[in-house]
């Protein structure tokens, strides 16, 4: 007896780590994209990319089979081509597949060596075979209590079309509606219309029949064979009149909160948000926690524990795990089907008390390759209510990447980047289904999972990947070529050559940090202060940084400015990489013309180094340029042939240039006079 158990446990050993050939096969004759591979890749081996190579069966067949040993159990897997180049965007609730954490996956549970049949990409079904059921949806109009005359479905399967498939009374006055339609497998989602779109269903988030997303709250069918649903009642999950209750006990620890009440109660929509109709009672003396046991009907209920008949109320945070954002309300969510009772959450809080759940999160996109004019970026998602503007982010070093670090609460989030959030230009990235860091089928959105403090990819814009390196060339021969004096708009004229395969061109000016002046790689004192032009497409061009007048470059005598410039790329790939500052590209800010009516003696007596007012003689704008010695304020007077002050202004700081208007004074001759806190200047102005 004893050998006979021995043996029994050796086969028992032996079986329960047996192997299986498991034998997968794909059609790629419907893919339309170029490959040079195709790769299995599943749980069985880490997801691993080009390590599993399948074979075609026949020249030219287009069909591609591998055989895996596996062990016996439940699998999940896709076909890919080129490693991880390109996978399957399969159709979540499709007959073959499984969706877990955002992802679908081919499915199959290994019991034995087993051939499976051969499968279309993207394809529960062989190439060319489209499976359809033949679904029958009903709806109870009983309850509706606005006129209507034609009663539709509209749903992903029309588009979302208002009259596309109007539904028929079953029996005359019955108030039952019904509709078959014949479907392809997956999730479908849906809801109940009248007289297209004039109303529709208003469904509660959470209900068993309900897929939720930003903004949107619908039915949901999965699609897998021919089906029959049950009536249902317009806005409901179950037939008109059904109403089943459940008892559920609501726990909330006050331990943490400070300040003094008398009462707590639980308010939501199961009481139409009464203040007091569910005192809620300590569990025992000084434990601060506090219950209450309430019948409700099953179903999507909202609710908030409040103080002292609304008082005061939670202040939830959105997008926590315990709640749900509607209308601009965060409330707790439950989803009643039986008796239950709740844990005892911290108030304010979807976690016990004492426990810091929130995380510092930074999220990263690039822009470097985003070619439409943009002012702002943001990023935006059911962490902040999906308000575009509320998070704006910040380009630190102008390399058109931008930042922004938020603490969240530890939870799932959906998001997305958007530019120019609060103006007629406003963008938001737009997904394909599938993309790899995205979820969702009607909305696409990038998804994170916020567990600790962590820093995102440098996304590139609308895609789940880093940018690709442009493909075009950086522009050359950068050389300032002139900066001229005397005129009303003071500038910098300088070049450069465009790259072979380039088109407009944008360019950075600004003043260089002392510490990098005159070496070999000299930067920006602020990067994300400087002038930005964008210029047509040329060989050499022009351009222009009105120092004098310009307040994100301020003007200093003695001081390197410099410049770089970048282009788009023709074929669209993006930029070409910034140019960098070349040692032609920068210059030296010379000292202002002297006047000649004033010495440099009396200048430096009154506290100035230089001084020059141009045009002189002058119809519209007078311009006056003045060098402090030290930092410090200066009264600006005109004083007319009376004596009479007929303009004043005062200037602080080094360097200034203040520009007059004197388009509304008399012709004639002025005096103007500078007063500083070490003496005056004055000089003849003559006014045309």
């Amino acid at each position: 007896m004893k050998k006979l158990l021995s043996l029994l446990a050796i086969c028992f050993s032996i079986s329960a780590f047996a192997q299986n050939n498991v034998t997968f096969q794909v059609d790629m004759n419907e893919y339309a994209g170029a490959y040079t591979t195709v790769n299995l890749n599943g749980t069985f081996n880490g997801w691993c990319g080009p390590c599993a190579v399948m074979t075609e069966t026949a020249p030219g067949s287009g069909v591609y089979a591998i055989t895996v040993d596996i062990p016996a159990g439940p699998i999940e897997y896709k076909f890919t081509v080129d490693g991880w180049a390109g996978e399957e965007s399969l159709t979540p609730g499709s007959s073959c597949t499984v969706t877990s954490g955002g992802f679908t996956n081919r499915s199959h549970n290994v019991a034995a060596a087993t051939t499976l049949d051969v499968v279309c990409w993207n394809s529960c079904a062989a190439c060319g075979v489209v499976v359809t059921s033949d679904v029958t949806f009903q709806v109870d109009m009983n309850e509706y209590a606005n006129p209507f005359t034609t009663v539709y479905m509209s749903g992903t399967f029309n588009g979302w079309s208002g009259d596309a498939n109007p539904m028929s009374e079953t029996a005359p006055g019955s108030g039952v509606y019904a509709l078959t339609l014949t479907l392809g497998e997956g999730a479908q989602e849906y809801k109940f219309t009248t007289d297209n779109w004039t109303d529709q269903e208003s469904l509660t988030p959470g209900a068993s029949c309900t897929v939720s997303g930003p903004g949107y709250t619908n039915r949901v069918h999965n699609t897998s064979g021919d089906a029959t649903l049950d009536v249902v009642c317009w806005n409901s999950c179950a037939a008109c009149g059904v109403v089943i209750n459940s008892d559920v006990t609501f726990l909330v620890n006050m331990n943490d909160y400070v300040d003094p009440f008398t009462t707590v109660y639980v308010s939501g929509t199961f009481n139409a948000w009464s203040g007091d109709a569910n005192p809620m009672t300590e569990t025992g003396p000084g434990s601060g926690i506090y219950t209450a046991t309430v019948s409700i009907p099953n179903g999507a209920h909202e609710y908030k524990f409040s103080l002292d008949n609304w008082a005061t109320s939670e202040n939830l945070t959105p997008g926590t795990s315990c709640t749900i954002t509607t209308s601009g309300f965060t409330n707790r969510f439950i989803n009643v089907t039986g008796t239950s009772s709740l844990g005892a959450p911290c108030y304010a809080s979807c976690d016990a008390c004492g426990i810091n759940n929130t995380s510092d999160v930074t999220f990263i996109v690039d822009m470097s390759q985003y070619t439409v004019a943009f002012t702002e970026v943001a990023v935006f998602g059911s962490f902040n209510g999906w308000c575009s503007g509320c998070n704006p982010m910040t380009d630190f070093d102008g390399d058109g990447i931008y930042v922004v670090t938020l603490t969240l609460t530890n939870a799932a989030y959906e998001y997305k980047f958007i530019v120019d959030p609060t103006a007629p230009t406003e963008a938001a990235e737009q997904f394909v289904t599938g993309a790899p860091c995205t979820v969702g089928v009607e909305f696409v959105n990038r998804a994170i999972t916020v567990s600790g403090d962590m820093t995102t990819t440098a996304f590139c814009w609308e895609s789940c990947d880093a940018c690709a390196e442009p493909v075009c060339q950086v522009p050359t021969n950068m050389d300032v070529v002139e900066i001229a004096f005397g005129t009303t708009n003071p500038r910098v004229n300088a070049t450069w050559v465009n790259a072979e395969g380039t088109a407009s061109c944008e360019v950075k000016g600004g003043r260089i940090s002392d510490a990098s002046a005159g070496t070999a790689n000299p930067v920006f004192q602020n990067p994300t202060n400087t002038k930005l032009l964008t210029q047509t497409n040329g060989t050499t061009v022009n351009f222009n940084i009105a120092l004098y007048n310009n307040p994100t470059i301020p003007f200093v005598i003695g001081k390197t400015y410099g410049y770089e410039v970048r282009c788009a790329c023709a074929d669209g790939s993006g930029f070409s990489a910034w140019s960098g500052i070349t040692p032609g590209a920068t210059f030296v800010v010379p000292g202002l013309p002297a006047t000649a009516a004033v010495s440099s003696t009396k200048l430096l007596e009154a506290g100035l180094n230089a001084m020059s007012v141009y045009p002189n003689p002058a119809d519209a704008m007078l311009n006056i340029q003045m060098e402090l010695t030290v930092e410090g304020s200066v009264e600006i007077n005109l004083i007319n042939a009376l004596g009479q002050t007929v303009l004043q202004e005062r200037n602080s700081g080094t360097a200034m240039n203040a520009r007059v208007d004197v388009s509304s004074l008399d012709a004639g001759i002025y005096m103007l006079s500078l007063r500083t806190s070490s003496g005056v200047v004055t000089e003849r102005v003559i006014i045309k």
